[in-house]
């Protein structure tokens, strides 16, 4: 029999498991184990669950897009785990250190037996050895990518995959079984080109609550007071500390802001950036649940900016009630905003002279 072979690696998992509390990574892992086995399960036959991999395989016949089901599983593992890091309110280091875990996929055409033995189904010959030699590389040393799938000449052919130098990356390694030669996907790339895609932006209609105030600055003056979080110190009530992380290096889509507001932490992730016109967060607090925000910069003349601060809820915890929320809320974003209007007023009287 012939057909596509493919494997899909979670890297990290030894260290991961190593240095964090068993109880809740068996559940963090079981849980992004089957969902990459539900995601590739829609194209190919899961062969086999090896632990920290998914092996899998598709017998040549109808056709199938395998790069379009590599990427989305890829995406969906991504998803996963910012989800899982965003969302649990839970301090256990199994929790906090989700994003030290990723994904690698290496994919191979050949020749292949199943065999059925002692009511287990398994896959036997020389390319499947070979696919679970590529596991071992050097990808991530000879190109710098990081979370990717090593995809064989022979696969390559196969699928009928074409694209650039820049999007499929040559790249060879020898093995006991021979030289394998092939290219490599950037799968961090292409979760970056689809969250550029994927606009997150909150208008007035789908508002819960919405507030409106005409600032004395620019649109570009008044971004790093409203994007940078520990430039909200001083203006947004209530606010104490800020601890943020970048995951791209910089702050943008995915980096997440630790908030402290009295006794009330508020997790902070960008799901849109579009500076200087807007920014769209998802905010998730232990008692008061999930909000999207979206936070606008409109210019009037170029000397005034309108800023509408639009929120509404995605989540509400059993207790809580939507109605009371908003209540709480609607007067909090209006002082803010009063107070950062008076931030610029007071710095227009300082720059103006007496007359």
């Amino acid at each position: 029999m012939e057909g596509t072979l493919v494997i899909a690696d979670v890297s990290g998992y030894t260290r991961y498991l190593a240095g964090v509390e068993l109880e809740h990574s068996q559940d963090i892992l079981a849980d992004v184990i089957g969902l990459i086995a539900e995601q590739l399960g829609r194209s190919l036959d899961v062969e086999q669950l090896e632990g920290d991999a998914v092996f899998c395989y598709r017998a040549d016949g109808d056709h199938f897009d395998l790069r379009a089901t590599i990427e989305d599983c890829y995406i969906a593992f991504a998803d996963r785990l910012r989800s899982i890091y965003r969302l649990s309110t839970c301090g256990c280091l199994a929790c906090r250190s989700v994003p030290m875990l990723d994904l690698k996929f290496v994919a191979h055409h050949g020749t292949f037996l199943e065999q059925h033995m002692a009511g287990r189904h398994s896959l036997l010959g020389p390319d499947v050895i070979l696919i679970h030699r590529l596991l071992k590389n050097h990808v991530s040393e000879t190109t710098g990518v990081g979370p990717y799938a090593f995809l064989t000449d022979d696969c390559i052919a196969h699928s009928g995959i074409v694209g650039s130098e820049q999007d499929l990356i040559p790249h060879a390694e020898d093995y006991d079984v021979g030289h394998v030669t092939g290219v490599v996907i950037d799968l961090a790339q292409v979760w970056r080109e689809r969250r550029e895609t994927q606009r997150m932006y909150l208008g007035a209609e789908e508002a819960l609550v919405s507030v409106e105030r005409e600032m004395l600055t620019t649109p570009e003056d008044l971004w790093d007071h409203i994007a940078v979080s520990a430039n909200q110190i001083g203006w947004l009530v209530g606010l104490d500390t800020v601890e943020e992380h970048h995951p791209q290096g910089i702050r943008g889509v995915g980096t997440v802001s630790h908030c402290v507001h009295g006794d009330v932490m508020l997790r902070h992730e960008v799901l849109d950036w579009q500076p200087p016109r807007y920014l769209t967060e998802r905010i998730v607090g232990k008692w008061s649940g999930t909000w999207i925000v979206t936070v606008e910069l409109s210019p009037v003349d170029g000397q005034r900016t309108v800023l509408a601060w639009r929120m509404r809820i995605e989540t509400l915890p059993d207790t809580a009630d939507e109605d009371a929320i908003a209540a709480l809320v609607a007067p909090v974003m209006e002082q803010s905003a009063e107070n950062l209007a008076a931030r610029f007023d007071r710095a227009l009287e300082i720059s103006t002279p007496a007359g």
